[in-house]
């Protein structure tokens, strides 16, 4: 017996490919039937299947190990996704399709061996450390971003010791305070400069970009940038919360009031949609932004959430905006997918979406989980209140029960490789700003 559990597959996608088919033997061997694989994680794998003409109406089975899986009349003809579930780990499976036609006309595809994902590690060493003076205004870390083992940008306003700072620079032996000094009036740029809050870092090419919500500095190294203005995009002010980008020709910016600018190397392009102000959206702040390439489609898909309408939505590449339909309000956070095929969301707990389908996958815990990050099917972790942070190895989510603290609140969190960055505050006399590592042993 094949080492499966629950094994369903689904056919999810159709397009107008048609393929011909001729008569023949009563078995065809590899004819006009060809699977290949898409995608595997842990417990799950994704096939294509072409599908021919003649097939519409048949019976269309596929079998795993040498044994059938499942059943199910095929509808239409083209390239069509199968999903299987119910896999286990580092396990390999041998894939094939069968369409039964009258009598013992059968067309076979050719096998295929899928070998699904290991599971990972979720034994972490956790470090932490409080930023900020006793006296003075509150401190807080936005967001988080990194490079390297050696290479962390955490970025906020930090008082400490009368000073002020935006940013914080783990060099790999220690945290060092930064000052990103911004201008005071953009249509000044000799005038005055100051450590303005920062809300937002993310990391392409080696650049680091940190927003201070109307101007976006460009790091090269830790201590040389530039200061773009962005606060009048097509005429109309622009605040950052998020930004999420591929290189340094090609990311974009997403915030205050429905806001979202793309910058393609040379010029800044706002996208308009019902979210934005212009359109009626006010008080629509985008948080969690967060892109991907749909693996079906080959199309970028930007996703991101709207605290005030409780919702999370994908912007598709035709600029189309569309709304995750969860139907449950308690998720409506942090969003993350590798490709598409599966997507996370967070809140209280955690649910993902196969096959337009959604499903628990952390029950609700006492904890509100605000950001979502991961690496692959196998390597995603969440964070946020109460000092709550989650990681999945690819079966299941491993929670730290020594780092749930009251008084903890992480905004966002960020995974790489072995390390786990987590950045928010803490409340000891007064809000001051809080960092927590989790080095992978």
């Amino acid at each position: 017996m094949p080492e499966i559990k629950n094994l369903l597959w689904i056919v999810i996608f159709f397009s107008t490919i048609i393929f011909s088919c001729e008569s023949a033997d009563p078995i065809i061997e590899n004819g006009e039937l060809t699977l290949t694989q898409v995608d595997n994680s842990c417990t799950e794998a994704w096939f294509k299947l072409n599908l021919p003409l003649c097939g519409v109406g048949r019976e269309l089975e596929l079998r795993v190990n040498d044994e059938s899986c499942n059943q199910a009349t095929v509808n239409s003809a083209g390239d069509t996704l199968l999903v299987v579930e119910g896999l286990l780990p580092s396990k390999s499976y041998k894939i094939g399709a069968i369409l039964h036609g009258k009598g013992n006309y059968k067309t076979i595809s050719a096998e295929i061996n899928a070998e699904t994902m290991d599971t990972t590690s979720g034994d972490f060493t956790w470090q932490s450390r409080t930023f900020g003076s006793n006296t003075g205004g509150s401190s807080l870390f936005d967001d988080v971003a990194i490079v390297d083992e050696n290479n962390i940008w955490a970025v906020g306003d930090i008082q400490e010791e009368g000073v002020r700072y935006n940013a914080a620079h783990w060099n790999g032996i220690e945290w060092e305070l930064k000052r990103i000094l911004y201008y005071a009036d953009c249509n000044q740029p000799d005038g005055h400069k100051f450590p303005d809050a920062a809300d937002a870092v993310f990391a392409l090419n080696g650049n680091i970009l940190i927003s201070s919500g109307i101007e976006l500095a460009t790091l090269t190294t830790p201590n040389d940038y530039e200061i773009q203005c962005i606060y009048d995009i097509e005429g109309e002010r622009f605040t950052i919360f998020n930004i999420w980008g591929v290189n340094n020709s090609d990311y974009y910016l997403a915030g205050w009031q429905g806001n979202i600018a793309h910058y393609n190397g040379s010029e800044w392009r706002k996208i308009e949609t019902i979210l934005s102000s212009s359109q009626g959206g006010e008080g629509n702040d985008i948080h969690n932004l967060w892109g991907a390439e749909n693996i079906l489609t080959g199309k970028r898909e930007l996703y991101f959430s709207v605290p005030r309408t409780r919702g999370v939505y994908m912007l598709d590449d035709n600029e189309n905006l569309n709304q995750l339909e969860i139907n449950d309000n308690r998720f409506y956070r942090g969003v993350w997918t590798k490709n598409s095929l599966i997507k996370y969301v967070t809140g209280a707990g955690v649910v993902k979406n196969i096959d337009n389908e959604w499903q628990i996958d952390l029950e609700e815990n006492g904890f509100f989980y605000e950001e979502i990050d991961g690496e692959d099917h196998n390597s995603i972790v969440a964070a946020g209140s109460f000092g709550g942070i989650v990681y999945y190895n690819g079966t299941r989510w491993i929670e730290f029960p020594g780092l749930h603290n009251s008084l903890v609140f992480y905004e966002r969190v960020s995974i790489k490789d072995d390390i786990i960055v987590a950045v928010g505050l803490i409340e000891i006399n007064q809000i001051k700003g809080f960092i927590t590592i989790g080095i992978r042993n």
